[in-house]
């Protein structure tokens, strides 16, 4: 929970790694004329920052979470297809409404 000074503190930290990750990781893939994997890029920092959050929060499920979103960047990463950013907004989209409505579930039948 965040309720404690030191939870806060390191979600903090990893909040703003994965915003300095994210965002250097970007503009080096901008700058080499790499756009296309740009998103695949973003969400695997994002994929990878909820198994960090398992930490904090306590929930084993946000190992899953992070693991369906790690492996739709991999696969943005590794397919040769045209619209990665498509395939990664959309299925991390699913992903994360999915995720959200199971923990609205969790909340309401515990």
């Amino acid at each position: 929970m965040l309720t404690t000074e030191a939870n806060y503190q390191w979600y903090l930290i990893f909040v703003i790694s994965d915003f300095i990750l994210a965002g250097s990781g970007a503009l080096l893939l901008l700058k080499k004329h790499q756009s296309a994997y740009v998103a695949p890029w973003i969400s695997l920092i994002l994929g990878s920052h909820f198994i960090a959050l398992q930490f904090i929060f306590h929930d084993p499920s946000l190992y899953l979470l992070a693991a369906l979103m790690i492996s739709v960047s991999l696969g943005g990463l590794f397919r040769q297809i045209h619209a990665r950013s498509a395939l990664v907004g959309v299925s991390n989209g699913v992903i994360l409404l999915g995720f959200a409505l199971f923990n609205f579930g969790r909340f309401f039948w515990h």
